[in-house]
């Protein structure tokens, strides 16, 4: 989980063992090194029970390549 206050940048990498396929569920696999990126998506969890808040905005998304 990521979680920073306004305005505060993130950095992300792709090789950090958070970041996971399908991660909704227990036992997600690890993101493949050797693989291109395709896609990015941000999914939020929801509860057909309740609804369910979010508040998030993606800003200057960019590439750290090293």
């Amino acid at each position: 989980m990521l979680t920073a206050s306004s305005g505060t940048p993130i950095t992300v990498l792709f090789s950090d063992p958070e970041l996971r396929q399908q991660c909704w569920q227990a036992g997600g696999a690890a993101l493949p090194a050797a693989e291109p990126l395709r896609s990015l998506e941000w999914l939020v969890a929801t509860n057909a029970l309740a609804p369910t808040p979010f508040d998030f905005c993606i800003e200057k998304l960019s590439a750290v390549v090293e």
